[in-house]
Formats: structure tokens, C-alpha cells, sequence
């Protein structure tokens, strides 16, 4: 059997700075990932050998995020504001003010290397959402670092109808 705990160790301080960029809240995210380390070593046994133990845990990581975000309100989670600002906006505030998907996914890609493939399996989510979500995040990341937060909201999902698509 494939000891995972040395892997588990190893991915630590990568697990917490995600949570930490996730929640803005070193309390929270500590909490957030031993919950995940909890729930991965609890299903680890149930996976193939050769699981992409990395995928797994952020897997699990950004499931435990959504089930507190979606109990508590966003802006006790990460304590982001999207008022209108004269000026450009700190990096830290304006990655806050991301919907949780749009954030996880641009956080997966920029700081953890991941493939728009393994974003799309760890946010469960189609390939082209997910390239569409980091997209979006990376368009109002560079609006709010030029000019402010706008009058206009953050991005979000949109249902699309196949039809509605059609030349």
C-alpha cells in the first residue's frame, strides 16, 4: 500500500497558502485544510494506486471552501469588499473580491501549476468553464489593478443554451 504521508507533508505549506489566498484568513484556512487532510486520507484508501494524490487534495480542499462558503456569507469568509475605489486596487483585495470558483481556478493555475484539465477535475467543472472562469478572473483582475473596482460586478457563471449559440 502507497504510504501518502510524506506526500501529504510535502504538499503542507502549498495546501495552506492556497487556503490562506482562498479565505483570506490564516484561522480559517488552517482549518480548511485539516479538514481536507482528514477527508483525503479517509477516501485515499478508496482510489487507484496510481491517483493523482495532488488532484485529490485540492479536490477535497475546494469542496471543504465551498460548503463553508456557501453556509456562511461571502463577505464574513474573506472579508472582500467590491466598493467603488478611486485608483488601482491591491492585489490581495481585488483576488478577494473573485467568486470562489473564478478564484480557485486562476489560484490553481498561477500558483500551483496545475493544467486547465486538473482545474477543471478539482472545481468539477467542464474544460472550456473552466478555462472560461480563469479568463474572466484574469480580465477583472487587470481591470481593478489599473482603474479601481467599476460600478460593475465581479464575473459569474453563465448559463448558455447550445441554441442560443447558433450562427
Amino acid at each position: 500500500m502507497r504510504d501518502v504521508y510524506p506526500e501529504l507533508l510535502a504538499l503542507l505549506p502549498r495546501l495552506r497558502r492556497f487556503a490562506q489566498i482562498m479565505t483570506a484568513n490564516s484561522g480559517t484556512a488552517d482549518d480548511l485544510v485539516e479538514v481536507c487532510l482528514y477527508r483525503t486520507i479517509a477516501n485515499f484508501r478508496s482510489q487507484s494506486p496510481n491517483s493523482d494524490l495532488k488532484r485529490l487534495v485540492y479536490k477535497h480542499l475546494y469542496e471543504c471552501y465551498l460548503e463553508r462558503y456557501l453556509a456562511v456569507d461571502d463577505q464574513e469568509v474573506n472579508g472582500s469588499s467590491t466598493e467603488n475605489s478611486d485608483g488601482p486596487v491591491p492585489l490581495d483585495r481585488a483576488v478577494t473580491s473573485l467568486p470562489p470558483p473564478f478564484r480557485a481556478g486562476l489560484l490553481l493555475v498561477v500558483l500551483e501549476n496545475m493544467s486547465y484539465e486538473d482545474v477543471a477535475e478539482v472545481t468539477q467543472v467542464s474544460i472550456s468553464q473552466a478555462r472560461t472562469r480563469i479568463s474572466e478572473a484574469r480580465r477583472w483582475l487587470l481591470m481593478v489593478s489599473r482603474s479601481g473596482f467599476p460600478s460593475a460586478k465581479p464575473p459569474q457563471d453563465v448559463e448558455r443554451n447550445v441554441d442560443d449559440l447558433a450562427v
